[in-house]
């Protein structure tokens, strides 16, 4: 699962940013490999800092997803070929992470 077979721009992104700027805050994220820009974000109807807290966020998308792939390739043989410590509970959770991957990489 850990094999990237979406297209989005690899990883790592940074954050380039002048969210204190009096006449229009903004954030750029690009990334750190060839400096591609991957978003750019602006303060309209928002605060600056929801501006940083989302720029933090877009950010730190390839490596959460890369994360959530490796502990869900972990987990999976003993979240659902019915360890008894996991219970039903664990299970909808799993789920819900697999279903994560799957809308960031275009699925469902």
């Amino acid at each position: 699962m850990t094999n990237q077979k979406h297209k989005s721009t690899p990883g790592p992104w940074t954050i380039d940013s002048d969210i204190a700027s009096t006449y229009a805050p903004w954030a750029d994220i690009h990334s750190e490999n060839d400096n591609t820009l991957v978003a750019c974000l602006g303060t309209e109807g928002i605060s600056r800092d929801a501006l940083a807290a989302n720029a933090r966020l877009i950010a730190a998308a390839p490596d959460l997803l890369e994360s959530l792939k490796l502990l869900i390739d972990m987990a999976e043989p003993l979240v659902l070929e019915g360890e008894p410590q996991f219970g039903q509970e664990a299970i909808r959770r799993f789920r819900l992470a697999k279903r994560a991957i799957a809308k960031a990489e275009g699925g469902e």
